[in-house]
């Protein structure tokens, strides 16, 4: 297997979200690859609390940023 099709991550996306409760949170992501796996962080602007989830490199980048703001969604409420 080449490396030179694959596609590298190594990026810090900037999003605005709105939480299922209504209020507007700013919400950073971190892609970056490790071996076969892509890591995904999601930081919260306001309190800097952060998650991380992973999946293998050939699944969607949206995918595992809509499940990293789901579980830090999921960690901010449980507070």
């Amino acid at each position: 297997m080449g490396a030179q099709w694959r596609k590298r991550y190594n990026r810090t996306i900037r999003a605005s979200m709105t939480a299922r409760h209504n209020t507007s949170n700013e919400i950073y992501f971190e892609l970056r690859q490790v071996g076969s796996y892509l890591r995904c962080t999601a930081i919260d602007g306001k309190t800097g609390v952060e998650v991380t989830v992973a999946g293998p490199v050939s699944r969607n980048p949206e995918q595992l940023k809509r499940v990293a703001a789901q579980k830090l969604e999921y960690v901010l409420k449980k507070g």
